[in-house]
């Protein structure tokens, strides 16, 4: 059988290992429609995974290996594409209600390179799994700032619907229906608080954080630091601790311990040294004077007599400061 033209460009040793087919579009047009190239690299790793119909769902560990970087680095790559409408990012769910994974659809992608062309976008697929997609940032509270009627109120509605109540039992979310993104509205602590775990949900899915236990510390640390110092530590602790977190009230605990003595050290330096007044003491102002004295011959002070007989009044003054000390 002769070799088909792929093999004859690549060789077979290399085609066994498989070959992701990506229109041209797409790789010259890229830039076009808003794509980094660190971007553009974590989509092709993506569409690796992509054999059929069916969204692709490689795990995050998975596109860190093939990318060689740190899961921050995935998670800000997936906000920034949500944020430019180029992707959708689900979480599956099995007839049980329980999580699997997070899967990533394409369509917003084709719509825009159809776009490109001047063609109209495609209509949408029917889902055929339960899926809660983010499509954007997660739904937030936001707070009315009248001060007379302020009332708590949502952005949206939930992406997964449930009939089941939620219940909390400090360390345990007993619902399993409830997606991450719901998880996180239900939590009593403060917004700066929760754009941060909305930020990072693929990281507290991957590492199987539980929100209620950021909650608690939250309000353990409550009078040790303000919400946007607590907000920073959880950040750091979410993006930047490598591996997988297993104690996640153990790195706030060291996360904040840095950040508040960090903060104490910049209010210290802040704090301007007090103004050193020099202090002249009297016998100071009569050695300058006698000095003064000496500097004057017996010719200046006949001469200054002479000023002052012709009526000069700067001779006069002169002369009566010299004969007063």
């Amino acid at each position: 059988m002769e070799n088909n033209r792929l093999e004859i460009m690549w060789g077979t040793p290399i085609l066994d290992e498989g070959f992701t087919a990506i229109p041209n579009l797409i790789i010259r047009s890229y830039r076009k429609l808003g794509i980094t190239h660190a971007e553009y690299g974590f989509i092709s790793i993506l569409l690796t995974y992509k054999h059929d119909a069916r969204d692709p769902y490689p795990s995050q560990d998975t596109i860190c290996d093939h990318l060689g970087v740190k899961r921050h680095a995935i998670t800000k790559m997936i906000n920034s594409l949500l944020d430019k409408k180029l992707i959708e990012v689900g979480q599956r769910f099995n007839d049980k209600g329980e999580f699997q994974s997070n899967i990533y659809n394409f369509k917003p992608l084709v719509d825009k390179c159809l776009q490109l062309v001047g063609e109209s976008r495609l209509p949408d697929p029917k889902p055929k799994e339960r899926i809660a997609w983010r499509k954007n940032q997660p739904c937030e509270p936001q707070v009315n700032t009248d001060r007379v009627n302020q009332k708590l109120t949502r952005s949206c509605k939930p992406q997964v619907n449930t009939k089941k109540k939620i219940s909390k039992n400090k360390n345990l979310i007993k619902n399993k229906n409830l997606s991450i993104s719901e998880q996180i509205y239900e939590l009593d602590v403060p917004s700066p608080i929760k754009n941060v775990l909305n930020r990072n949900t693929d990281r507290l899915i991957d590492d199987s954080i539980n929100v209620i236990k950021i909650e608690e510390h939250y309000k353990a640390n409550i009078d040790r630091c303000n919400e946007y110092i607590y907000a920073d530590a959880l950040e750091f602790s979410l993006e930047k601790t490598p591996g997988k977190i297993k104690n996640i009230k153990a790195r706030l605990n060291n996360a904040v311990k840095k950040r508040i003595e960090l903060q104490n050290v910049s209010q210290q330096k802040s704090v301007s040294a007090p103004i050193r007044k020099e202090i002249v003491p009297d016998w100071h102002g009569i050695e300058q004077q006698n000095d003064m004295n000496d500097s004057f011959t017996d010719e200046d002070i006949n001469l200054l007599k002479k000023l002052a007989d012709k009526g000069n009044k700067d001779a006069i003054n002169k002369l009566e400061d010299i004969f007063r000390q």
